[in-house]
């Protein structure tokens, strides 16, 4: 499933991505950049929107887009890695059409922290905490509380420097469309943690997913609600370049992920790479220059790949806008994920309906 141990061949080129990314042609800037967040939006800064072990939250349906409000409390638990198995994924189609309104939450969110802990794997030292055995991952989870049955799953991985809460509104929003969303703080590349983050330790964040993963399908508060052959990663930014990892290297490809979404990230692909539906999305203005990168994975890799170009879109604000125009993204993002794990074909007319809206969104077949 996913290595352990030495860097692999595959790792190596994931982690020259990186180094490619912020020396290169295609430089986002240097090591120590931080992602810019809009003052509306959950800040990214050093210290803020902190995720802790006892924090949850919960909110209600009514609104027209997913960014509500909480309150309430759950505790936290702590548990270990455990064992993997498979699922399987609807093959996509392509097609692109004119407008309609973000979606509307179907259900309130409860937000609980759990902490998932892999004994299998190292941490590297970071600030005045030694480098250790073992990987500790407090994980964000958004549960829909007023929908009954089994629900989909899609684990998300945080942008450099930040963490899951600079991400609420879209998490948040997923979760009010059904998803069960569980969302870890990189120990190495997370904000609000002692010490500088590092980008030196992505090569290890696709195993931390597949922990989530398993922690999600066996040990978790939810797992008796989970629906285990129905589960997305996704991510941004660098948490995209983990998810794009897992989606097209095999050594740290996952067989339990049904779909894959990959939000203004920086990953090599080949043709064929990719073995179940995955989205790349960027804004072709992203100030990263991570337009050209997500398009030539997708020209590189074929299908399944799609790409949605967000016009005129940049690196983060799309995604956690609360306005009309990242209403309409995250729109994007839910129908892909209903229809990409659960082959509804509503979705897929709402999403084809939605694309080339006064040119703000393009879906490349």
């Amino acid at each position: 499933m996913i290595r352990s141990g030495p860097v692999t061949a595959a790792a190596a080129v994931l982690v020259a991505v990186l180094v490619a990314a912020s020396c290169g042609a295609n430089a986002r800037g240097t090591a120590a950049r931080v992602m810019s967040v809009p003052p509306t939006a959950a800040s990214g800064d050093e210290g803020a929107g902190r995720v802790t072990t006892t924090d949850a939250s919960t909110t209600t349906p009514g609104s027209t887009q997913p960014d509500l409000t909480s309150s309430a409390a759950a505790p936290g638990t702590t548990t270990t890695l455990a064992a993997a198995s498979t699922a399987t994924a609807a093959k996509p189609t392509t097609t692109r059409a004119a407008t309609t309104t973000a979606a509307a939450p179907l259900s309130a969110v409860t937000v609980i922290t759990e902490t998932v802990l892999d004994p299998t794997r190292s941490t590297p030292a970071r600030g005045t905490t030694p480098a250790h055995q073992g990987r500790s991952l407090p994980t964000t989870i958004y549960v829909p509380t007023t929908t009954a049955g089994r629900h989909p799953v899609v684990v998300f991985a945080h942008g450099y420097n930040v963490t899951p809460a600079t991400y609420d509104v879209m998490l948040r929003g997923w979760a009010a469309h059904g998803f069960i969303v569980a969302a870890p703080l990189f120990p190495i590349s997370g904000g609000g943690l002692p010490g500088a983050a590092s980008e030196s330790d992505l090569n290890n964040q696709p195993g931390d997913m597949s922990a989530v993963i398993s922690h999600l399908m066996t040990a978790s508060s939810v797992t008796g609600r989970i629906d285990p052959s129905h589960i997305a990663v996704a991510g941004h930014s660098d948490g995209g370049t983990t998810a794009g990892g897992m989606a097209y290297l095999p050594s740290f490809r996952d067989t339990r992920v049904a779909a894959y979404l990959l939000l203004a990230a920086d990953t090599p692909a080949t043709r064929g790479a990719a073995k179940v539906p995955t989205l790349e999305v960027c804004g072709d203005a992203d100030e990263y220059r991570n337009w050209p990168n997500a398009s030539g994975a997708y020209h590189a890799a074929g299908p399944p790949v799609q790409l949605l170009e967000i016009v005129g879109g940049r690196h983060l604000t799309p995604f956690i806008d609360p306005g009309s125009a990242g209403q309409s993204v995250r729109a994007a993002l839910v129908w892909f994920l209903q229809w990409s794990m659960q082959g509804d074909a509503s979705a897929r007319r709402q999403l084809d309906a939605l694309v080339g809206a006064k040119g703000l969104l393009l879906l490349h077949p």
